[in-house]
């Protein structure tokens, strides 16, 4: 039964991330034909691909390419015939965060290349509902907050800027582990 439910999230990530994927590629005019080859990647996993999900705040000090770095080995991984990868990426840099924003375009680069296409993909406008279908549907992730990350997030919320302790104790609520 529990492999049964694994299953069924994972298909559920995957029909999101394709009607996703196709949105975002229509929305950067990508015609049909291509479409329909970059979302193919969701008829050809099967229950033996596992699906790494890293999807947060693209800031430099997370190195969200850091797989990149050994773009063989990474590539030998996806494309594996016996145990097959996919890596999903989703995320937004903060609005003044260069760093960030050129983090993100050297993961979309990398998706591109045709080593990784249809086994790396970035979805564009991250948010809480991608959060949740990753959450559920991933075989690893790189998705828990830092406590740090959160304390940031809820002084942002709060406005309490991290003056008075409230951010910390929005991080314990959230219950967050280093």
């Amino acid at each position: 039964r529990f492999v049964a439910i694994r299953h069924q999230l994972k298909r559920d990530l995957l029909i999101d991330i394709r009607d996703r994927y196709t949105r975002q590629l229509r929305r950067n005019n990508v015609s049909e034909a291509t479409i329909n080859r970059a979302t193919r990647f969701v008829k050809d996993i099967d229950t033996k691909t596992q699906i790494l999900g890293f999807a947060r705040r693209f800031a430099t000090y997370k190195r969200g390419d850091l797989i990149f770095r050994n773009a063989e080995r990474i590539a030998a991984l996806v494309n594996s015939k016996d145990r097959p990868v996919q890596f999903i990426f989703a995320g937004k840099a903060h609005p003044q965060d260069r760093g960030g924003k050129e983090l993100i375009q050297r993961v979309v680069q990398q998706s591109r290349k045709s080593e990784f296409r249809k086994r790396v993909v970035f979805i564009e406008d991250y948010d809480m509902s991608v959060a949740r279908y990753l959450v559920q549907g991933v075989d690893v992730s790189r998705l828990r907050a830092v406590v740090r990350e959160v304390a940031g997030a809820a002084a942002a919320a709060t406005g309490d800027g991290g003056e008075g302790g409230g951010t910390a104790a929005a991080a314990r609520r959230i219950n967050v582990h280093r």
